[in-house]
């Protein structure tokens, strides 16, 4: 035709609705799972680490201290210390940071007078 390459778009588009619909019915027709294709990327790395005072939820609790009640950054992959400008969030009623490599000791913490639930 006119279009070679859309003529072999649409050629193709149709080719791939035609195996997805064979697919399908093979699916719900048969009591034996299909294998999965393979995926099209390779599974992506874990993020790298990083620490609390670096996760944006913490830099954006910093900036209105007033009014950030919450904090919840469990099982992030955060290492390092615990800054002490955690302090500076009077109203935070929750912190949760277990299952991170988190280090320090807080003997401060009774300064959080707001905090009703610690995990670490």
């Amino acid at each position: 035709g006119k279009f070679p390459l859309i003529s072999s778009v649409h050629a193709r588009l149709n080719m791939r609705a035609s195996l997805l619909v064979a697919l399908s019915f093979l699916v719900v027709g048969s009591a034996v799972p299909l294998p999965l294709p393979p995926p099209s990327q390779p599974p992506s790395s874990p993020p790298p680490a990083m620490t609390l005072a670096a996760t944006a939820i913490y830099q954006a609790c910093l900036s209105v201290p007033a009014s950030c009640v919450s904090i919840d950054l469990s099982s992030r992959r955060l290492t390092g210390t615990i800054p002490a400008s955690i302090f500076a969030l009077t109203a935070l009623k929750t912190l949760k940071l277990q299952g991170n490599r988190l280090t320090g000791i807080l003997p401060e913490v009774g300064q959080l007078l707001a905090l009703t639930e610690l995990r670490l």
